[in-house]
């Protein structure tokens, strides 16, 4: 059987000593609750991609930069682009994370995101994520060349079924934060989860960063604020140190 993309997004073989393979595809998944949110399941590898780079499907995740659905880096991102990465090299906690970079340095995909639709439990009023090396630079960030300015909630969006969830810094220890939007809604209902970073248009040269990882539906619900200040928080984490060029580039996370 040939595999594409969107059969791995949305099929899972179930392997049995007494049943052999079985291919679980469609709504099955919607059916259920949400798998694998805190990244750790085995990605599976997609071949070369961008550069030569392996390319990768996160379990039960779709991710997509820009409109297109997409493989995923290794620990990699493209300078100046949009890209979704595995980081398996300074993750928030245990051993992956992912990695969002959106960018509007002359190209049309300027969101980084990860989907998966399935069955929001009953009594959750709130979705809540840890996030570290928040950041960005460009003309909206008045950072000029340089410097990778800090912000939360900054970039990150969340949607469900895709309305927008308005999100709030919940917490910081000082290596991750916390963000959180209520949910309430859809309780109880299939609906579709959208992660990711988003750059505020292409017209100017803007490129937004950030580590994604231990999602959470939580009974807690979450006071909005009016306004939170962009720069009003750090977000941890020594992971990645962005360079402004004007080229696309491969780059390696690191420690």
């Amino acid at each position: 059987m040939k595999r594409t993309f969107l059969d791995s997004a949305r099929c899972l073989l179930v392997v049995s000593t007494s049943l052999g393979g079985l291919l679980i595809c469609g709504d099955t998944f919607a059916q259920t609750g949400f798998q694998n949110l805190n990244f750790e399941m085995t990605p599976i590898a997609l071949g070369l991609g961008f550069d030569g780079a392996e390319g990768y499907e996160i379990p039960y995740w779709t991710a997509a930069m820009g409109p297109y659905q997409s493989g995923v880096l290794l620990n990699n991102y493209v300078l100046d682009a949009t890209t979704v990465s595995l980081n398996t090299s300074s993750p928030i906690d245990g051993t992956t994370s992912i990695f969002l970079t959106a960018s509007s340095f002359g190209y049309p995909q300027s969101t980084a995101s990860i989907s998966q639709t399935a069955l929001v439990p009953g009594t959750s009023q709130s979705v809540q994520f840890k996030v570290s090396d928040a950041g960005g630079f460009g003309p909206y960030l008045n950072t000029g060349s340089g410097g990778l300015v800090s912000f939360l909630p900054g970039q990150f969006f969340v949607t469900m079924n895709g309305q927008n969830v308005n999100l709030q810094l919940l917490s910081n220890n000082g290596n991750y934060s916390v963000l959180g939007g209520n949910i309430a809604n859809w309780a109880g209902q299939t609906a579709e989860l959208t992660m990711g970073m988003s750059v505020p248009g292409p017209a100017v040269e803007n490129f937004y960063q950030g580590n994604v990882d231990d999602v959470t539906f939580s009974n807690t619900v979450v006071v909005p604020e009016a306004y939170v200040s962009p720069v009003a928080w750090l977000s941890g984490g020594a992971g990645v140190l962005v360079i402004l060029a004007h080229r696309r580039v491969l780059r390696t996370l690191t420690k």
